[in-house]
């Protein structure tokens, strides 16, 4: 993964584990319109492996 993949990966991972009433599906919402410019630089495939990535970890 890319450095903004991880990034955006750590930052839904902290909004989960601290926020207990989050929702995994708006998290990304919160996410890319707090880190816009780090998320317009992902592709579409990019974008789909931090949504795969974040998926495992939350099925862990």
């Amino acid at each position: 993964m890319t450095d903004n993949q991880i990034k955006l990966l750590e930052e839904l991972k902290t909004m989960i584990i601290h926020d207990k009433t989050a929702y995994p599906m708006l998290a990304f919402g919160y996410v890319i319109k707090k880190n816009n410019s780090t998320y317009d630089e992902l592709s579409l495939r990019e974008e789909y492996e931090v949504m795969k990535a974040f998926g495992e970890w939350g099925l862990s």
